[in-house]
């Protein structure tokens, strides 16, 4: 009986310190009025409470580096860099690689097929 009581005492302690942490953030926190406001408006909405941006893959720039690690790990898709051709599937095996800089940017884009997949990516030196 008395193991009881101590934990009903501990628990409802936990709790009272717990509400009194919320309410001392906000009480201390200099713009508590807009963030009670921003919180009490995402649980009434009863919306989305994180909006993602959808990424855009196309016209990224990326690194010389980078693209030679997309052919050593054995890429899913074709891949034209400038003027070379690297069918799919072709991983570490291929030795000729030296005509990407690894110092050098490229600008990369997805081309899509009539489904919505990824056909191919091609890298323009810029």
């Amino acid at each position: 009986m008395e193991e009881n009581v101590i934990k009903a005492v501990s628990y409802f302690s936990a709790a009272i310190f717990l509400v009194v942490a919320i309410t001392m953030f906000f009480v201390t926190y200099t713009d508590s009025d807009k963030t009670i406001d921003l919180v009490n408006g995402k649980i009434s909405d009863k919306g989305t409470v994180y909006v993602a941006k959808t990424a855009d893959y196309n016209e990224n720039t990326v690194a010389g580096a980078f693209i030679i690690g997309i052919i050593k790990n054995c890429p899913g898709h074709d891949i034209y860099i400038d003027t070379e051709y690297i069918p799919a599937g072709t991983g570490a095996v291929m030795s000729e690689i030296s005509f990407v800089n690894i110092e050098d940017y490229y600008t990369a884009q997805y081309i899509y097929g009539p489904d919505g997949e990824i056909e191919s990516i091609r890298f323009i030196k810029k």
